[in-house]
């Protein structure tokens, strides 16, 4: 079973202050859409999303495995930017 994206996250939305203090400069606010794959094995859904390694789930319906989905991609997401931070920060070209 394919499910073609998963789009508007259940995410924060940010007022323009809070994104001149958080965005760095010249980054931009992108929307993405994203091939969510869903499978059933034997009683259980698997899920994961194609573009993006360490997003997957499993549950017992399809609706389970696409909140999970939301949930992990967004917890991978700001993971992500965490490391990208603290690269940056490090960097000694900073």
């Amino acid at each position: 079973m394919f499910f073609d994206f998963i789009k508007n996250l259940n995410r924060r939305n940010y007022s323009d202050e809070e994104l001149r203090h958080t965005r760095p400069k010249g980054a931009m606010n992108m929307k993405g859409e994203f091939t969510t794959i869903i499978e059933k094995h034997g009683e259980w859904y698997v899920g994961y999303i194609e573009e993006i390694a360490g997003v997957n789930t499993q549950g017992k319906t399809v609706e389970e495995v696409e909140e999970n989905l939301r949930e992990a991609l967004e917890l991978v997401i700001q993971a992500n930017r965490e490391l990208t931070r603290k690269s940056i920060e490090s960097s000694p070209n900073r």
